[in-house]
């Protein structure tokens, strides 16, 4: 029974979205360890996310939050940003405005398994960098 306990098991497999209609971009984290990805249920895209190693699922932002689209900032390797292995997301948010602002925030890990936005900062015409 022991020896059953210790080994290595598959996650069951559990669906993360609801049908045909709501399949969207996801990320995975720099580190490897979580999913983000947008999830539609009753007309709301939202962001949620996947522990990969548990297979534990969540939502990202509040359930009513419409986003979607999310993406992790992959910094290059030698980048003092990869080196403190900093989670940062962009995604799209249609919380002010009906065709969506490009928003960003510093996902922070809770637990171990879980991930919580930060300050969600969002890009308009007074912040937005120049190229």
């Amino acid at each position: 029974a022991k020896r059953i306990a210790s080994t290595n098991r598959l996650i069951p497999l559990r669906k993360i979205t609801v049908g045909p209609d709501d399949q969207y971009h996801g990320d995975i984290d720099p580190q490897g360890s979580f999913l983000v990805f947008t999830r539609k249920s009753d007309l709301i895209a939202r962001l949620g996310w996947m522990n990969l190693a548990t297979g534990e699922t969540g939502d990202l932002l509040l359930p009513s939050s419409d986003s979607q689209d999310p993406v992790f900032n992959h910094f290059s390797e030698n980048s003092k940003e990869a080196q403190s292995k900093k989670r940062q997301i962009a995604f799209i948010y249609f919380k002010r405005h009906a065709r969506g602002e490009v928003c960003y925030t510093d996902l922070i890990q809770t637990d171990g398994k879980k991930l919580e936005p930060g300050v969600i900062q969002c890009l308009n015409e007074k912040n937005r960098p120049s190229l």
